[in-house]
């Protein structure tokens, strides 16, 4: 038997799905349907630091040398951005 989905709780295979002590036969559903949890708070905090982030780099910008600008930047925006992107993928 091919098990499609196998965590925590949940297990999907070509016959069955499982939720807890729940099982249910495949070929006996009908409209399903699909949802997400909710989003971790880590990628949030993440994506808010890189948005807020980058307007006040570039007011901050001025007196700034070029190449510490561009390290800030990927300090301050590209980082927890690749970060928020990560965990929502990962969906951590």
């Amino acid at each position: 038997m091919t098990t499609f989905y196998d965590c925590d709780a949940v297990r999907i295979t070509e016959r069955w799905l499982s939720v807890g002590s729940d099982r249910y036969p495949i070929d006996q559903l009908g409209n399903l349907r699909k949802a997400r949890g909710p989003v971790d708070r880590n990628a949030q905090r993440a994506a808010c630091t890189a948005v807020l982030s980058l307007p006040a780099l570039v007011v901050l910008a001025a007196p700034i040398p070029p190449g510490k600008v561009l390290a800030l930047i990927v300090i301050f925006v590209v980082l927890p951005a690749a970060l928020a992107a990560g965990l929502v993928c990962l969906g951590a």
